[in-house]
This record gives structure tokens, sequence and C-alpha cells, in this order.
């Protein structure tokens, strides 16, 4: 089923929660909400099962105006944070507690065999009690009951914030697995963003309430709309510091932390005296490349050793910055740091509202000689 928000505001005691939210999602879509805590996103997710209304806006399952239905009425599954099982039932009563006297006894154990047969719950796990099982046993518990109603769109809210890290990997993949042989819609709300990036058919990123971007998790990696955006996605996220305008032969000209201008030209209409320039760690290198190439002369702060590859910690001027390079190349390098980018592979944001000024493979060389 296909759900959609029109124009969703909301707030609380004076605070804004969500601001003017437009998004739709598909039918049989794995769609995750990600940002910070305080976001909005559980928010949003309240407001789709009926647990909240709206100040304004309407909400809409299949093309129909659900806005003011009750919970039940809406067809909803939800799966919460903290699984919400019951401990003195089985795993079997917790999967079919919710049909308990909505339908026959042979129909309600004929659902609750379909859904463990689709979770992989075998007769031994599904006559345990909670506390009996593993974590990723009782996640399954509980997305069984959300599932055994056959809802027509399933919410779920951090379900694996409890989990630790190998747990929360490996059910990464179980849920997105579990998700397509399902076929539900299903609308995902995470902090995490690589458990975002991971999972999901499309992302839709937020912040103070306020829809920042929704797309393909490359897409939103790769050409992220705001700063915020561009910070917020990626591990580490990207790199983001203002630079000085000044004026030059083909418009506004960036200059470096020496005051040097850089040889690149920022698009014709941006007029404030600042821009943001960001750039993703892996495409800061320890060495130049071509001519073109623009230096960084940094403070080497730290290394941070990844397997194959190494975190290298920086600071340019007074800002942060973040290397992603080989692990041999990261050895002994000295306090006083040269980094090198490419313009192609920059970004540039209004240091006004961080919107997006112009994208990677964007951006003109400026008719500066290059800097070395």
């Amino acid at each position: 089923m296909a759900l959609s928000l029109e124009g969703v505001t909301k707030s609380f005691g004076g605070t804004v929660a969500l601001a003017a939210v437009d998004v739709e999602v598909h039918d049989r879509e794995f769609f995750s909400i990600v940002g910070p805590s305080g976001c909005g996103k559980s928010t949003l997710l309240r407001l789709v099962a009926g647990l909240e209304r709206p100040d304004s806006g309407t909400v809409h399952i299949d093309g129909t105006d659900v806005t003011l239905w009750e919970p039940v009425e809406r067809g909803i599954g939800m799966v919460f944070q903290n699984y919400a099982l019951f401990p003195h039932l089985t795993a079997a009563d917790n999967i079919g507690f919710g049909l308990k006297g909505r339908v026959g006894k042979d129909e309600l154990r004929r659902r609750v065999a379909e859904v463990a047969e689709l979770l992989e719950l075998d007769k031994d796990m599904l006559a345990r009690r909670p506390r009996q099982l593993s974590g990723g046993q009782r996640q399954r518990v509980a997305l069984g009951r959300a599932l055994v109603k056959r809802p027509r769109v399933l919410l779920m809210d951090e379900p694996l914030s409890g989990a630790d890290a190998l747990m929360r990997e490996r059910m990464r993949a179980e849920l997105r697995r579990f998700h397509d042989r399902a076929g539900t819609t299903t609308l995902y709300v995470t902090h995490d963003q690589r458990e975002a990036m991971s999972m999901s058919d499309r992302i839709m990123v937020m912040d103070h309430g306020a829809l920042h971007q929704v797309g393909r998790p490359i897409e939103v990696y790769r050409h992220p709309r705001t700063a915020f955006v561009a910070r917020f996605i990626g591990a580490p996220g990207m790199n983001v510091w203002p630079m000085a305008l000044t004026p030059g032969a083909g418009g506004q000209v960036p200059l470096s932390q020496d005051g040097e201008p850089w040889p690149l030209d920022v698009p014709a209409g941006h007029l404030a005296d600042e821009v943001l320039v960001g750039v993703r760690p892996e495409h800061v290198r320890l060495a130049m490349h071509d001519e073109l190439d623009v230096r960084l002369h940094c403070r080497l702060g730290s290394v941070e050793p990844q397997g194959e590859q190494a975190l290298v910690h920086a600071r340019y001027g007074q800002y942060p910055i973040v290397a992603t390079v080989p692990a041999d190349e990261a050895e002994d390098l000295s306090p006083a740091l040269d980094l090198w980018l490419s313009v192609q592979d920059l970004h540039l944001f209004s240091s006004a509202d961080g919107s997006l000024v112009a994208g990677r493979r964007s951006l003109r060389q400026s008719a500066l000689s290059p800097l070395q």
C-alpha cells in the first residue's frame, strides 16, 4: 500500500516537531526516516499510526485520507523499540495475541504458523517464553506479532537500538530479507544512518522537524542537498568548513586559510561573502594527483586504523578534517601535514541556510594558476 503525508505539521507546547512535511512512500517500499534524536522522526511515525493527530495536513494510505481514523482502523502493524513482549506467554501466543477473539482458533494457528515460517521460527522457539529466547529471536517474535495481522503498512521504531553491534549487523540483513518475502510497505525509523543506508530502497533525512532530502541511499550520499545531510550521511560524514570569498575574474573565488585564492569559480548569483566547502573523506588525499589539485596546509591530530584503511584526523586552521586513506599510507605522517583535493570532488553550500550551491563534478576551474 502506498502512503503519503501532505503538509503535515505538529507542535508540542510551542516546540515544532514537524514543519509542513510532504512525502510519499511507494507500495512495498522499504522507506527509512533517519535523523538525530529530537528531529521528529518518531512523531511522524506516530502520526501515521494514528497515535497522534497532526495540527494541520493529511495522512493518506492507498489514496484514502485516514487523518482522523483511529489506529485500529488503519491496518497498521507496529514494532516498538523495546519489543513489548508478554513475559508469561510463549512466542506463539505473543505472535497471535492481537488476533485472539477476532479470528477462529484454526485460523489463528494457521496465521501464526505462516508467520513463523516466514521468520524462520521453529516449533521449539515458538514454545519458549521471551526470557528463553535470544535478542534476535525476540526481535523476530515482535515482528511476527505485527505481521500476523497482515498490515497494510508496517511501522518500525528503532527496533535494533537495544542490540549490540554484531546483532545489529545480522538483524539488518534479516529485516530486509523478511521485508522482501512479506511484500509489506515498511516505514522504518532510526538515528543510525548506516542502518538506513544498508537496508532501504529510499531514505528521508530530517532535522529539527524539517525534511532535508528524500532519495535512494547512494543518491543522498553522492548528491546531498544541504550541508546537514552532507555531514550526517556517511561514516565519517562529509568534511564541511567555511571559506571567505573574494572577487575573481569569473565571479567569486574562495580564499584558503592562508588567504590565497583557490582556482575555483563560485556560481554566479551567490551574493554572500562566505561559502561552505564540503568534501568526502575518501576524496581527501595525502599526495597531489593532478597539477590543478589544491593543497590544505594542516596539522596532524591522530590516525585511526580501520583495517585496510585508516582515518587521518587533522586540522585545517581551526577546522577538523578527516581523510580516509590506505592504512600503509597513514604510517609515519609528520605533524605538519599537506592534504590534497581535486576541485571536481568539492561541494559548495550556502553559508546562510546550508542549501546546495554547486555539487560534485559541477564546479568550474577558474583562470587562476594551480596552487602548489
